[in-house]
């Protein structure tokens, strides 16, 4: 009876809040992390969680998987429903705007607390990262993987054609060529094979002609792009890497010379098949293929897929053109784009704010990094250019796919297209202010009048987004 009446006196404490009643022990209450249940899968994500409780044992977590996270995540926020840790899977953009209406928690001194083993968050955050993670000098998160997009092949298939990974856009043609006039051996018979392959709604043509955009023009150039300081950055003149990457769109992928039959009409997951049937060589894809595929790597044991960065752009003689104010990291062998997809913040309503922080700063950790890489093929955007690099240490570890995402880390600079620009961040100016152009492409239209046509929208709405970029931030210093 007195342990009972003990009990009840200190149940009663603990919800009236007078009494700390220690982690999870009991309460059931847990850390929900919320993510996007779509190209990976919940491997990785279970991966991490199981990870992260092995690490903090009086912390337990609950994983909430979400396909509908872009359209459901703001309405929770202002309702104070969110989850104590969303992963979002739009522009960070978003999250900055959130920031800025006071939904999103300000990890400035988080990020700057000691992680454990002598580095903070922020020390162990590459460039790219924390470009993305700021707003108005303030952090406010972290991606959750960089998305290495190039080309996906079967590294058997090419070695036992003889076929050359391309490392230009003339090396790129000729195997194109090449590959269209031969045949392939396959279980006793002679099939011709497409070089390239695409799928429905575009999948993933808008990663080649933003790749060779980046890789062209150099980090200082895409810089300053995304300043949007005025109308003009949209000229035509002023983006010639983009209209390089139409042209090279449209001259290989988009060619029915080079292209599958049905490349634009079968859905992304189908044209992926392909790859593994040798009915095309090379598709356009980022780094979750590995895991979205998983089941069809399985049935096709033989094959061995692997990736390679976006050709340097060359000319007819193989050499590299490069525009002037062309710039990349030293002892890099050119510029890769790599995209942040999804993306890490907490909530300024959650329920377990420090436990949220904690996980922020184990994620950050080698222990946190490996655990997401090692099941997901996805490189994070933490110590990829220091001594004690995470990838090191797990690169015999993982997958042939795997280490050819690391390897084309290591070799090329990676780069995100990111602005801090208020203009971009109430979403008025972007990359493409007219959309895509591919079928526009398709059509009959040239790379340079789809080109033009970007300038053109700018032009005509540049006041439009400068008059509701000063109404979105009346406070803040916005001056064109």
């Amino acid at each position: 009876m007195k342990n009972r009446a003990n009990l009840l006196f200190t149940t009663i404490l603990c919800a009236a809040g007078l009494v700390a009643c220690g982690g999870n022990g009991g309460s059931g209450e847990t850390l929900s992390i919320e993510y996007v249940d779509a190209g990976f899968g919940q491997t990785p994500y279970e991966a991490v969680k199981e990870a992260f409780e092995k690490a903090h044992p009086d912390i337990k977590v609950k994983l909430v998987p979400n396909r509908s996270m872009s359209q459901t995540c703001e309405t929770r926020l202002r309702q104070g429903k969110a989850s104590d840790i969303m992963i979002y899977d739009r522009t960070f953009d978003k999250v900055r705007m959130w920031a800025y209406q006071g939904l999103v928690m300000d990890l400035t001194e988080t990020f700057n607390e000691d992680i454990g083993d002598g580095t903070t968050v922020l020390s162990r955050m590459d460039e790219n990262a924390k470009k993305l993670g700021k707003f108005q000098n303030k952090y406010y998160g972290y991606p959750l993987y960089y998305n290495v997009s190039g080309f996906v092949y079967d590294s058997n298939l090419f070695a036992a054609n003889g076929w050359n990974v391309p490392k230009t856009t003339k090396e790129l043609k000729d195997l194109a060529n090449t590959i269209k006039n031969s045949s392939v051996k396959e279980k006793g018979t002679t099939n011709t094979i497409s070089p390239f392959i695409y799928a429905a709604e575009d999948h993933y043509l808008y990663l080649a002609d933003k790749g060779w955009d980046v890789s062209y023009s150099g980090t200082d150039i895409m810089d300053n792009f995304f300043k949007y300081e005025t109308k003009d950055v949209f000229k035509p003149s002023n983006r010639i890497g983009f209209q390089k990457g139409l042209e090279l769109v449209d001259g290989l992928l988009l060619n029915d010379d080079y292209t599958y039959k049905t490349s634009g009409e079968i859905e992304y997951i189908s044209a992926q098949v392909k790859l593994f049937r040798q009915g095309a060589a090379m598709m356009p894809n980022g780094t979750w293929f590995e895991t979205e595929m998983k089941e069809e790597i399985e049935l096709q044991p033989n094959c061995s897929m692997k990736m390679f960065a976006f050709p340097q752009v060359s000319d007819d003689n193989n050499v590299v053109t490069r525009p002037s104010g062309y710039k990349c990291e030293e002892g890099k062998e050119g510029v890769v784009e790599a995209d942040f997809n999804e993306n890490l913040f907490v909530p300024k309503a959650c329920k377990h704010p420090e436990w949220a922080k904690t996980f922020m700063k184990w994620f950050a950790t080698e222990e946190g990094c490996k655990a997401w890489t090692k099941n997901s093929s996805a490189i994070r955007p933490f110590n990829l250019s220091k001594s004690n690099n995470y990838l090191d240490g797990i690169y015999n570890e993982v997958t042939d796919f795997c280490k050819s995402v690391i390897d084309i880390s290591k070799q090329y600079q990676l780069y995100y297209c990111n602005s801090d620009s208020l203009m971009s961040v109430c979403e008025q100016a972007s990359y493409r202010p007219a959309g895509y152009y591919f079928s526009n492409l398709r059509s009959g239209k040239t790379p340079a009048e789809c080109s033009n046509g970007d300038y053109l929208t700018a032009s005509r709405e540049w006041s439009s987004w400068v008059e509701k970029t000063k109404q979105t931030f009346p406070d803040l210093d916005f001056s064109l």
